[in-house]
């Protein structure tokens, strides 16, 4: 998970804090959205920190068909922070 936290992620206001890194399990269990990119078999877990005011949230990246070693894995391939507005607009995403 170390990447999730990488400097260059931070300078660009994206990496998770140490904080959020550590609540990523309850993220993975009660995310505030669900979302399938089509094109690139990817599922997104957004998570909401605050609920009143929503507009950065945490966006979990998971890959349902990584392989190793012959066998299908899903595993968080990153996550960092996002702006609201740039999940709520892509056409390509389906929100369940």
């Amino acid at each position: 998970m170390s990447h999730i936290a990488r400097e260059s992620k931070k300078k660009r206001g994206a990496g998770l804090s140490e904080e959020d890194i550590l609540k990523i399990p309850e993220m993975l269990e009660i995310p505030s959205v669900i979302v399938v990119e089509k094109k690139k078999n990817k599922l997104y877990l957004l998570y909401c920190k605050d609920k009143e005011k929503c507009d950065k949230m945490i966006k979990i990246v998971i890959d349902t068909s990584f392989v190793y070693k012959g066998e299908k894995l899903t595993l968080i391939k990153t996550a960092g922070y996002v702006k609201r507005y740039n999940i709520f607009n892509v056409k390509e995403y389906e929100f369940i």
